[in-house]
């Protein structure tokens, strides 16, 4: 499964927030089909995204970085991530 080859996956925090993309773009935009880019709110700090369904995000928690992310099903990509990092 590509997600044991995929350590940056392996995030210290994951955790399903809908909605988590609202905030302020630092750098990137949104497109017709897509949100990606440098993000900033007041809930989760400076942020990446790559986010084609708002209502769908993923957190992915690290030491000095957040990742916004949005999976087809958010609770089995958690589940998954959990289950490759044992």
């Amino acid at each position: 499964m590509w997600l044991n080859r995929a350590g940056w996956l392996a995030g210290l925090g994951k955790k399903v927030i809908p909605l988590a993309l609202r905030g302020c773009t630092i750098c990137g935009g949104r497109f017709s089909l897509s949100s990606s880019g440098f993000y900033y709110n007041k809930r989760l700090g400076s942020y990446r995204a790559y986010v084609t369904d708002p209502r769908h995000t993923v957190v992915l928690r690290y030491a000095k970085r957040r990742v916004v992310l949005s999976p087809a099903a958010p609770e089995d990509f958690v589940h998954d991530l959990a289950l490759s990092n044992r």
